[in-house]
């Protein structure tokens, strides 16, 4: 059955890509984003035995037979941006190289590295609710009265520098300041 063409509109109006620069660097790439993340010394001192474990197992390359690299993923990314179709930053952890939470921190680098501004980086991966209206999270994604206010503050301007969101000075989930294990 043929599928009729979806307008111009409709793409760059409803479609959503979720990014997942880090693992694509751990597939098609030199494989050292997750090792590095696990030395950084503001990532180190939190990670579980598991994320950790995860970080490290690379390198893991899919070889020189691989059709796609991450300087494809990458200018794609960047077309996607100037496209104005919806990025949603996403890790595609638990895979090799991978933490949860851990890695969004290196996802976030690598759309600023691709082009996009912090600011655009940190709308694919919070406000201005991409993330949390393409999944129906209708209680998140912002700071607003009544909603669930999960707040991560950095010390610093992630908007001016995307590395500052590892200077993580105070974390809230739902309204509650929790510690940092």
């Amino acid at each position: 059955m043929d599928r009729p063409e979806p307008s111009l509109a409709y793409e760059l109006g409803q479609t959503a890509v979720g990014t997942t620069l880090a693992v694509l660097g751990e597939l098609f790439g030199p494989g050292m984003g997750g090792n590095a993340l696990a030395a950084e010394p503001r990532v180190s001192p939190y990670l579980t035995a598991a994320s950790r474990r995860m970080l490290t197992m690379g390198p893991f390359s899919l070889g020189e037979g691989a059709r796609h690299g991450e300087v494809v993923a990458t200018r794609t990314v960047a077309d996607l941006c100037d496209a104005g179709v919806t990025l949603l930053a996403g890790s595609d952890a638990s895979n090799v190289g991978t933490a949860h939470g851990a890695t969004l921190h290196q996802e976030l680098a690598l759309l600023v590295a691709a082009g996009l501004s912090p600011y655009q980086a940190l709308i694919a991966a919070t406000s201005l609710r991409p993330p949390a209206d393409r999944f129906s999270l209708n209680d998140r994604g912002r700071l607003a009265p009544g909603l669930r206010a999960d707040l991560l503050l950095v010390d610093g301007d992630p908007t001016a520098d995307i590395d500052t969101t590892l200077d993580i000075a105070g974390v809230w989930l739902a309204g509650r300041r929790v510690p940092r294990r």
